[in-house]
């Protein structure tokens, strides 16, 4: 079953929202899409305490759609004659509160010509929703449309949510753990989740993010208060292509990633860091989980085997994440131009003591499958990388489009890389 919950104001759009409840209701019916569309005057029985049902509803929910109409932002309360968005009570600012604290899949819906709220607009723990892609509920059809992609998107959730002990809950497509059966199960596990993975949509993150900060030198990443159990990682090449010498001081090609780890903090510490190197242009992070973060350039380039690359860190802050609690972090990277060279068609992950696996999942453009590959290990400093000793389990698709490396209890600090020849 998968929640869907409309959150608007009365007195902005409660027809658009009324409208699309209707809408989104008929349609998933009709598509046989087992869903529950929460809309307050429709769902809360009398009697029910408002607050604490719908913030409960909100936990449980699987999307949360936000409808902003002309008078969202500016609407005043009659008691204060303040905002009513500034106001500790108002059920839209808790709504979305709870959306984001409980990360459920927040989608802004812009009627009636309203424009996006800034974050100069927005209380302080409601600033991440100006981050968030806005539909336009101005095109004819809208709605119908609109419903379509929600039965999509509501067909990709039909699957067990999951929700850590603060009830935060994440819905990324992320690479099997659990140790199979057999091999032909794990065979059929990891094509299904690649299908998977392939209909999700690219975005490459824009050039420079204007919270990055340039340091001249970035200490080394420390995680030993942490004790990492899965490093799993998308390297998406689908958009990659030839950059001309002339174009590459331009943001021509986009090589999307996703990193997703499975840890808990052993000691106390305020930060978990994620490092990013490339010999192409640039690259740019995003933190895709909700916790505050960072991201951080280092002005010189630094030596990896016999490649100088350039280092961008993610600073994630989990200060307030309670020792000994288990939680993933997932993130988001783009490495523009990079992958150009013969002697940069590789891709890395690190070891860590005590992982169970690490793993890398490499996507080739259509038109440009790979031919060869080899597994390689070294030490984070070593010149030269060496054959792996340790090869793991190795899966890849019909058309060599796709190419899978699951390496069990790596070795500390040792770097295991995927080398392939188009």
């Amino acid at each position: 079953m998968v929640r869907i919950f409309i959150c608007y104001r009365h007195k902005d759009a409660p027809w658009p929202a009324a409208s699309l409840y209707q809408t989104l209701r008929d349609h998933l019916t009709k598509a046989s899409v087992p869903a529950e569309v929460f809309f307050d005057i429709d769902t809360i029985g009398a009697g029910e305490h408002f607050h604490k049902r719908i913030i409960d509803a909100i936990k449980r929910c699987d999307i949360l759609l936000v409808v902003i109409g002309k008078k969202w932002l500016t609407l005043r309360s009659d008691k204060t004659g303040g905002r009513r968005l500034d106001d500790d009570d108002d059920f839209v600012r808790l709504e979305i509160q709870a959306g984001l604290k409980h990360r459920v899949q927040i989608i802004p819906i812009l009627v009636d010509h309203a424009k996006m709220p800034k974050k100069t607009d927005l209380p302080e723990k409601l600033k991440k929703l100006a981050e968030l892609h806005a539909v336009q509920a101005h095109q004819p059809d809208y709605l119908n449309v609109f419903a379509g992609k929600i039965e999509s998107l509501a067909r990709r959730l039909q699957k067990p949510r999951n929700i850590d002990q603060r009830g935060n809950s994440s819905f990324l497509v992320k690479a099997p753990h659990k140790e199979p059966a057999s091999l032909t199960d794990h065979d059929q596990s990891v094509r299904k989740w690649v299908d998977q993975v392939l209909n999700e949509p690219q975005s490459p993150l824009v050039m420079k993010p204007t919270d990055c900060e340039e340091v001249e030198v970035l200490p080394p990443v420390d995680t030993s208060a942490f004790l990492i159990q899965a490093d799993s990682r998308i390297i998406d090449l689908r958009t990659w292509k030839h950059v001309p010498d002339k174009d590459r001081h331009h943001p021509t090609s986009p090589v999307c990633c996703t990193r997703t780890v499975l840890l808990k903090k052993d000691r106390p510490t305020e930060h978990f860091e994620m490092e990013g190197l490339t010999t192409g242009l640039d690259l740019c992070w995003k933190c895709l989980s909700l916790y505050p973060s960072q991201s951080i350039g280092q002005s010189r380039e630094i030596p990896v085997g016999s490649e100088r690359m350039k280092a961008r860190r993610l600073r994630i802050d989990v200060s307030d994440v309670p020792l000994r609690e288990e939680i993933e972090l997932h993130a988001a990277a783009t490495f523009w131009n990079s992958h150009q060279a013969k002697h940069e068609q590789w891709s890395g992950v690190t070891g860590y003591t005590g992982a169970n696996t690490v793993s890398m999942l490499l996507l080739f453009p259509a038109h440009r499958p790979f031919k060869n590959f080899r597994m390689m290990m070294t030490p984070l400093k070593s010149a030269k990388p060496v054959e792996c000793d340790r090869p793991g389990i190795i899966f890849m698709g019909e058309r060599r489009e796709w190419l899978y490396w699951v390496v069990p209890n790596p070795l500390d600090k040792w770097g295991f890389q995927l080398h392939w020849d188009w």
